[in-house]
């Protein structure tokens, strides 16, 4: 090889070097080294935790302020009530002046609509009032009128209608629409039953009731300590939650975007997500949750995962809403992908100046 062409090759590999040394410091990688955020400049208030006592406490749950109002009335009742329809029917056997015998039948009457005012007139025995008793208490009484004209007859008292009390539910629920109210004590968890239940785990959901055009919040929790009742025209409308996710990036072998594994996720699950540290490219004293509560200064949890008992601590640590798990590269990494980034541009070099000067160079 000629000087000239020594010299041509030199000062171009030089030249390049200089440059890619220059902005080694820009390049793209993985994320922000673990001495970077340690660092006093990284805007990040920093906590290492080393023991159980500075482990935070996270806050993943909400509920209603107030509970909701109640209404007797939009309530099931077994008692009547107005709008409830009856039906009489009489067997006497015996046919020695009674008005309800008949041959090989019952006396039927009704069905009948209870008035607002509660007061039915039976033929034969006059006037009942059925309204807020029920059909034991209403049949019992009109037992007695009835012996009172024949001592032989049988009475047999039905509701064969009435107004049904509904409420609605809508949303992320398998059967959405309307679910009826049909016996006393009905709560949000049967309307949930009866609408087959949630479309993914229960505890990433809100539940949200509209009654008296007030909204009413709650979440899972809440639901199963104190389950409200429902009442006819409750609107019940369940909808994604979009704190209950968590974010996993770095070196981790499945960085991505995860809802809550469970009700009150640690760190240790979310590694799990994120399918365990890389073992080639992380570096395991580089394991930060990222946290903000709307705090001009983000909160950065460390936890060096090379120390006895850091896996005890990962699985104590809670998970909050929103918050960002990241592994951050070993330095290793960093240095192996900038050697990947000037080598090629070190053949290029060798390729230009060949072409160049049509002499190859080794």
């Amino acid at each position: 090889m000629s000087k000239l062409t020594r010299t041509l090759v030199a000062t171009t590999l030089i030249t390049l070097t200089g440059v890619l040394l220059s902005g080694c410091s820009s390049m793209s990688g993985q994320g922000p080294s673990a001495s970077a955020i340690r660092s006093k400049n990284s805007g990040y208030q920093l906590i290492e935790i080393q023991s159980v006592s500075q482990i935070p406490v996270a806050n993943n749950t909400f509920a209603s302020a107030s509970s909701p109002p109640r209404h007797p009335d939009r309530s099931y009742l077994e008692t009547l009530t107005p709008r409830d329809q009856l039906q009489v029917l009489i067997t006497d056997a015996s046919s020695t002046s009674s008005p309800f015998y008949r041959p090989g039948a019952s006396y039927t009457y009704g069905p009948v609509e209870v008035p607002n005012s509660g007061k039915i007139k039976f033929p034969y025995i006059g006037e009942v009032d059925v309204l807020n008793k029920s059909l034991a208490d209403v049949s019992r009484e009109v037992s007695v009128k009835v012996k009172e004209v024949s001592a032989s007859a049988e009475v047999t008292i039905t509701r064969p209608f009435r107004l049904q009390k509904r409420a609605n539910i809508l949303g992320e629920v398998r059967l959405p629409g309307p679910v009826e109210i049909d016996r006393k004590r009905f709560t949000v968890l049967d309307v949930l039953a009866a609408a087959g239940g949630t479309n993914g785990r229960a505890y990433n959901f809100i539940y949200s009731l509209m009654r008296d055009n007030k909204e009413y919040q709650y979440d899972s929790l809440a639901l199963r300590n104190n389950p409200f009742l429902v009442e006819d025209g409750d609107l019940i409308r369940v909808t994604k939650n979009p704190r209950r996710v968590i974010f996993v990036s770095g070196a981790v072998n499945r960085p991505g975007k995860f809802e809550f594994p469970n009700e009150s996720p640690t760190l240790a699950d979310a590694l799990a997500y994120g399918a365990g540290l890389n073992e080639h490219k992380s570096d395991p004293e580089g394991v930060f949750v990222f946290r903000n509560r709307g705090n001009k200064v983000e909160t950065a949890y460390a936890i060096d995962m090379n120390k006895a008992n850091a896996a005890y601590l990962a699985s104590r640590f809670p998970i909050e809403g929103g918050d960002t798990i990241y592994v951050s590269e070993a330095p290793l990494t960093h240095w192996n992908r900038f050697i990947g980034t000037v080598l090629p541009f070190g053949q290029a070099a060798k390729m230009g100046a060949s072409a160049t000067t049509g002499i190859p160079i080794p």
